[in-house]
């Protein structure tokens, strides 16, 4: 058994949903765009990794941590359109858990 705890950076591509607006115009023309976005974010990282036999081993990543940079993939908006990026009020969170055979 071998326990981990450390700093991690991740990088993740995900769901959300962007406001753009025309700041220049009178009309109050908005439009709201469900895209993916990139999203890299830093956390606290607990591991565990248990071996279940010599070749067989179960290893499991939690991390918890809050947004550093989001970036909506390109859209083809005209250029003067901006967006206000939103970002959740809650932090990252990340579960992974895995088994994995060692050759």
């Amino acid at each position: 058994m071998r326990f981990g705890l450390g700093p991690m950076i991740n990088y993740s591509v995900q769901d959300r949903i962007f406001y753009y607006y025309a700041p220049n115009s009178n009309t109050g023309n908005s439009m709201r765009m469900h895209t993916k976005a990139h999203i890299t974010s830093l956390s606290v990282n607990f591991s565990i990794l248990g071996n279940i036999s010599k070749r067989v081993f179960i290893d499991s990543d939690m991390f918890i941590g809050s947004i550093l940079k989001e970036r909506a993939f390109s859209n083809n908006l005209p250029e003067y359109w901006k967006t206000d990026i939103r970002r959740d009020e809650e932090p990252m969170l990340g579960l992974r858990l895995g088994v994995g055979y060692r050759f």
